[in-house]
This record gives C-alpha cells, sequence and structure tokens, in this order.
C-alpha cells in the first residue's frame, strides 16, 4: 500500500490544520499596541431578523405575521419605526453607549435558502459556484504567506468549536485551529515532547514518523501557550449559566492572557424556526445577549474592551409572511457588531415589506461582503485593494468604526509576518501545530 501524509493521517484519526513541514518560527516583534481582535459569533440556522429588529411601527408586519408577530407593547423601541425584541434587553445599554451597530437588511444576490450553500457563502465571503477556502483564512493567508514553514507565536484564529470550519481556510492549509477546553487540549499533549524521541529508521516509514512526531510537539507547544494564557487571567464579571456564555467567557480570558491571536469564533445553533417560534426564539435571542453583554462588560472590566469587536452571523433571514407556527427560509436580515470602536446606531436600511421579491422574501440593501470589506480595512487595516482581492470583487465599506473620538489602543493595524528563522530543535515553550479533526462543524 502507498503510504502518504494524508492517508497516514485519517489512518490515525487526525488531520492537521496546516502542512507537515517541521516550522521554523518567528521571532516576536517589537512591543506595540494590541492588535486588534475579532469574535464572530454565528447564529446557526437563519436567525429571524424580523422578530430580532422590528418594524413595530408598520402595520403590513402584523398583518404578515400573526402568528409569531411581537406584540407592539413588548418591543424595546431603538427609535420611532424599529426596536429588538424583549429578549435582547440586555443589549440595551450597548445601544445607549454607542457600542452597538446594527446593519440592516443585509444579504446578496440571488440568494439561496439552503442551510449548508448558505453557510458556506458567509464563511467563504463568496458566492461562487464552488467554495473551498473561508474570508478570513484568505485573508490571514495574506499576512503569514510562509505559513506553514514560519510561524506565529500564537495561533492564527481559534475557533471554539469541536473542528475547524471553512471559515478559516485558506488555498493550502487550515489557517485555524479547534480548541473548546485549553485545559483538555493541554493535558492531552502534555507528554507528546518527550516520548518517542528514539532516532527514526531511514525510509519513506522514517519520513513519515518524522512527519507525524513534528505535529505532536507544535501542538503540545501551542497548547501550552493557549492554557498558559487562559490560566493567567480571571473572568472580571459573572456569566450566564449557558455554553455560549461559557465560550465566550474563555474567549475573554485568553485575550487577557495575552494570547496574541487576532480571530475568534464562537457558535450557537438552533434558529431555523419552522415551528414552535414563538416558544423557542425568544430564549436563543436572551442566551445570545446574556452572553454577549458579559463578554464585553468583562472586556471593560479586564481593560481590552478597545481591542476587541464581535460581529454576528448567520447564513439567512426568515420569511416575512409566518407559516401558522414560525417562519421559513428567507433572505435579508439585520446584522450586529459591538465594541468601543464600533460607531453606534443604525447602518443600511430596512427593506420595504410591500416590495417582496416572488417568493415573498424581503430584498437585500446591502451586500454582507461590504460588511467583510468594512471589517478588513477599518479594523484590521487592509487596504482596499487587498480586500478586493480576498472578496474577489469590489464591494465599498460602509461606516462601521470609529477612528476619532474614542479611545482605540488596539488601533487597526496588519499583524506583521513572521522573520523566517532556521529550523532548529527548541525547547517546548518555543513551537506547535495543532492536531485537529477535519470534518465539518455543523
Amino acid at each position: 500500500m502507498k503510504l502518504d501524509r494524508r492517508w497516514f493521517l485519517k489512518l490515525s484519526g487526525m488531520a492537521t490544520l496546516s502542512g507537515g513541514c517541521r516550522p521554523a518560527w518567528g521571532s516576536p516583534p517589537p512591543a506595540a499596541a494590541p492588535s486588534p481582535v475579532l469574535v464572530i459569533l454565528e447564529m446557526l440556522g437563519g436567525n429571524d431578523g424580523l422578530n430580532t429588529v422590528i418594524p413595530y411601527s408598520e402595520a403590513t408586519y402584523y398583518d404578515q405575521r400573526p402568528t409569531v408577530a411581537v406584540a407592539e407593547d413588548e418591543v424595546r423601541p431603538l427609535d420611532d419605526r424599529l426596536g429588538l425584541h424583549p429578549g435582547l434587553v440586555a443589549w440595551e445599554p450597548l445601544w445607549s453607549g454607542s457600542e452597538m451597530a446594527v446593519v440592516l437588511g443585509v444579504g446578496y444576490p440571488d440568494p439561496d435558502l439552503s442551510h449548508f450553500r448558505s453557510t458556506d457563502i458567509w464563511r467563504g465571503g463568496s458566492t461562487a459556484p464552488v467554495i473551498a477556502t473561508g474570508w478570513l483564512g484568505r485573508y490571514l493567508e495574506t499576512l503569514y504567506p510562509d505559513y506553514p514553514d514560519v510561524r506565529p507565536e500564537a495561533p492564527l484564529a481559534i475557533e471554539v468549536k469541536s473542528a475547524d470550519t471553512l471559515l478559516l481556510r485558506g488555498q493550502n492549509q487550515g489557517m485555524g485551529m479547534a480548541v473548546n477546553d485549553p485545559e483538555a487540549l493541554y493535558q492531552l499533549t502534555s507528554g507528546w515532547l518527550t516520548v518517542h524521541q528514539t532516532p527514526a529508521p531511514a525510509g519513506r516509514a522514517g519520513d513519515e514518523l518524522v512527519f507525524v512526531r513534528s505535529l505532536a510537539e507544535t501542538s503540545s507547544v501551542y497548547a501550552e501557550k493557549i492554557y498558559s494564557a487562559f490560566t493567567a487571567a480571571v473572568n472580571a464579571v459573572s456569566y450566564p449559566a449557558t455554553p455560549l456564555a461559557t465560550e465566550l467567557s474563555m474567549v475573554a480570558r485568553l485575550i487577557a492572557g495575552g494570547l496574541a491571536t487576532p480571530v475568534y469564533s464562537v457558535l450557537l445553533s438552533g434558529f431555523d424556526t419552522h415551528v414552535e417560534q414563538s416558544q423557542v426564539h425568544p430564549g436563543l435571542l436572551r442566551t445570545v445577549a446574556g452572553a454577549v453583554a458579559a463578554f464585553l462588560a468583562d472586556l471593560d472590566a479586564l481593560g481590552i474592551a478597545d481591542q476587541v469587536v464581535l460581529m454576528t452571523m448567520s447564513e439567512f433571514g426568515r420569511r416575512v409572511r409566518d407559516n401558522g407556527s414560525g417562519t421559513d427560509h428567507g433572505t435579508a436580515a439585520p446584522l450586529f457588531l459591538f465594541g468601543r470602536n464600533v460607531r453606534g446606531g443604525f447602518c443600511g436600511a430596512q427593506p420595504d415589506l410591500r416590495d417582496l421579491d416572488d417568493a415573498g422574501n424581503m430584498i437585500h440593501v446591502v451586500d454582507f461582503r461590504q460588511v467583510y470589506a468594512s471589517v478588513l480595512q477599518q479594523w484590521f487595516g487592509a487596504t482596499p485593494a487587498l480586500a478586493a482581492e480576498i472578496l474577489a470583487g469590489d464591494f465599498p465599506p460602509l461606516p462601521l468604526f470609529v477612528t476619532t473620538g474614542k479611545k482605540n489602543s488596539g488601533a487597526p493595524t496588519r499583524m506583521p509576518p513572521m522573520r523566517r528563522q532556521p529550523t532548529s530543535r527548541r525547547e517546548p515553550a518555543d513551537g506547535l501545530e495543532l492536531i485537529t479533526r477535519r470534518h465539518r462543524v455543523p
């Protein structure tokens, strides 16, 4: 049987987030202001935007939703036309403090209402027929073109999930790693640096053994760095007792602990509310609102609020007309950004509920890639040309971030590429590559 690395990893039940070369490790960049951090919160299943940001002054909303409409006296007004679902009351201080941006009517042309295809479109930042890479994976790849041969001191991205997703995949390898328990990862890999150190046999089998050993070595070091950051900080506020809140509390500790990772991703599923929406959707929104509000309060108390922006995404909205128990797959929906460097308020426009497409869905006002272009240029400091390259098109950014008038210690700048160093045997604290399964997370 022909032995190759891909087959060997599958046989082992493992796969890497990157290539198999033994990495060279870059030296730390000079001390500078904290780099900007982006946290993505996926609301998987297709969140009902009309019952999230509610056009409570429009009779059409109530005419089209006799079953699931939120009563006008329950809506939490943001202005005289739009208001929040009562489950999002925890966001009201963020709105009044201008730390919450609501981008209205987000979608894309010729929308696809399949969960799998639409999720790929949003994670990929592309509507191409075949999507094999993620928009953040492509961006991180431009910052580290020699990756994985040259690796940064910390993971480029962390998905708090059981496995990595399309979001962080580059052209040649994944640019992130999946971690849902820093302590468990550390315990799992803590002995890998000292085992199997006998010389490898000559030949192809020996080469493969060296390859797998290098994965174990690099995995152990990143696990140590993640665990060290996690234990170096303690949450300063209490979080709700939900898995999403626990995941965001972990992200806050990693950032506060000094882990120089610029991208994190968390996920909450359950938003496919075809039935019993009035019973299910309010709880989901309360979960999101409570977790996000606690996370932002924690960032503030830990002194890192200027460094972090959180952005939500969901693969599509819901149909305007309810189905008697819930809502079916739709199109345009609001998207949220949170943080001190966010330009608070509305952006875009609420789609006209009297001007729908042939399927009874709203017509989008903002292309979701405009939001991505804004994040790339205004938060991470990418040039317009680079953003257009990553998104395969020129999508005009929106005014979503402030550049003056607020503290901005996490000033948007591109992370410096690491300098190539000769490959050498290093002590456990200097290097790592994660071993993770490559199957898709729902």
